[in-house]
């Protein structure tokens, strides 16, 4: 694992990488969005993914300025993306409880960096994570509160698997949720995770939700999951998270993602 100072030294020297998985419609197959996903460069020069560091980031409030870089390098990248004809709706980028608690001119550095790069809030949604739950009425609730205002997205990520995740669609003003990759990989089994979706996808529908199904790994998946009604999906099956100069050539292809080699039976 990287060390506190490890992590500030990644962050001062420009060592942040942003990657991008691809988000896919179901319907017409093409890419039309992407999560942006934080990668560090350490001393060796090796790639470090966020299991080596985001515990130590949070711990020593880390976050604050990891997750301003991201949020710039984002925008800069879609901002590219877009110059280019890449036709790419938004990018998510993850926040945590203790992002939203810790960074109290969060707002203020999204509109200076928005503005920046001409782009608009609805060219953002934001992914709750669950590594530290949000309290009612707490600050981070009026930052997300505020966030949707502007017209940025608010999505629950990992949904299905917390209680915690249920009651965010009641206290925020929730735009989408993302389907746990566990419920994903067993939803083909005969046990309670098809069930499950399926009761999730209605949900939704009756909520006006959108829903994203993370983990996709087999051409079965995607065909049940378009099947059942299921508009957006992401996961190894179709492509691996990439960098901007990918996702923007295959942001520009027309192939359906079930064409790809990397979709297997």
């Amino acid at each position: 694992r990287l060390s506190p100072g490890e992590v500030w030294d990644a962050i001062n020297d420009d060592r942040v990488v942003v990657h991008y998985q691809p988000q896919y419609d179901m319907q017409s197959g093409k890419t039309v969005a992407a999560e942006a996903l934080v990668r560090l460069i350490d001393a060796d020069g090796q790639l470090a993914y966020p299991d080596r560091f985001i515990d130590r980031v949070e711990q020593r409030d880390l976050i604050v300025p990891l997750g301003r870089v991201v949020i710039e390098r984002v925008c800069i990248d879609l901002a590219a993306c877009r110059e280019a004809g890449a036709k790419i709706r938004r990018i998510a980028i993850n926040l945590s409880a203790h992002q939203l608690l810790a960074d109290t001119g969060l707002l203020g550095f999204i509109d200076q960096t928005l503005a920046c790069h001409g782009l608009q809030y609805e060219d953002l949604e934001f992914e709750l994570t669950e590594r530290h739950s949000l309290q009612p009425d707490c600050e981070g609730h009026l930052v997300l509160n505020a966030l949707a205002g502007r017209g940025a997205r608010i999505v629950i990520d990992d949904f299905g698997v917390g209680y915690s995740s249920v009651i965010y669609l009641a206290a925020l003003p929730i735009a989408a949720f993302k389907l746990d990759r566990e419920l994903i990989a067993g939803v083909l089994d005969d046990g309670p995770s098809g069930s499950l979706v399926d009761s999730l996808l209605a949900l939704a529908k009756n909520m006006g939700l959108d829903v994203v199904a993370e983990g996709v790994e087999t051409k079965e998946q995607n065909d049940y999951l378009s099947a059942i009604g299921c508009p957006f999906a992401q996961g190894y099956g179709y492509a691996q998270p990439m960098s901007v100069d990918d996702l923007r050539q295959l942001a520009s292809q027309e192939c359906r993602p079930t064409e790809y080699s990397s979709v297997s039976a």
